[in-house]
């Protein structure tokens, strides 16, 4: 469809905001045909993705997140095998574990 060639009124941006819309979720939304009353009035659809963090906003596969990967010496990998299954965790929850308590000082 290409660029909106309009610009939005300020008032009209004023309320998008008071609604809980941003600014780019508006322009966005124009962009794919939206009208603007609409567009600065419905609110947005839960992101299914951050409704599943749990209360520390544990490493649940948020979209904007950083993959690392790393490698670890052969002799400390079986270590960490051992010590992934005797915590019932899994790796994920695992390694988020032990890297947001190195985080917390914990």
């Amino acid at each position: 469809m290409g660029r909106v060639a309009k610009l939005v009124p300020p008032e009209k941006l004023a309320l998008a905001k008071k609604n809980g819309i941003s600014v780019t979720t508006v322009y966005k939304r124009l962009q794919r045909g939206w009208d603007i009353d609409k567009a600065i009035s419905e609110q947005p659809r839960e992101n299914k993705r951050q409704r599943d963090r749990n209360d520390e906003g544990l490493f649940t596969g948020v979209g904007k997140g950083k993959t690392r990967t790393f490698k670890i010496p052969k002799q400390w990998d079986e270590k960490l095998d051992l010590a992934i299954a005797d915590s019932d965790l899994t790796l994920s929850e695992w390694v988020a574990e032990v890297i947001v308590n190195k985080l917390k000082g914990t």
